[in-house]
C-alpha cells in the first residue's frame, strides 16, 4: 500500500465492507462457491490493479529515467 492511497477516495470497485460476509465459524463446513457479481468485482479489481502498476512504473521511469524490458 503507497501512502497516496491513504488520502484519495476509495474506488468503487474495491472491497465494499457491506458485501463481505465472508466471516465463518468453526461449524461451517461447506466450501463457498463465489457468485457471479463476485467474480465480476474481482476481474474488475484485478483490472483496476494492472492499470495503477503500469501508472507507477511510468511515474517512476519519469522520476529515474530507467526504461523497461
Amino acid at each position: 500500500m503507497n501512502l497516496y492511497e491513504f488520502f484519495n477516495v476509495d474506488y468503487k470497485s474495491y472491497q465494499d465492507k457491506e458485501d463481505d460476509n465472508s466471516r465463518l465459524d468453526l461449524s461451517d463446513t461447506r466450501k463457498t462457491r463465489l457468485t457471479l457479481r463476485q467474480i465480476q468485482k474481482l476481474r474488475l479489481m484485478n483490472d483496476i490493479r494492472e492499470v495503477e502498476q503500469k501508472n507507477e512504473i511510468d511515474r517512476l521511469n519519469k522520476i529515474y529515467g530507467g526504461t523497461t524490458g
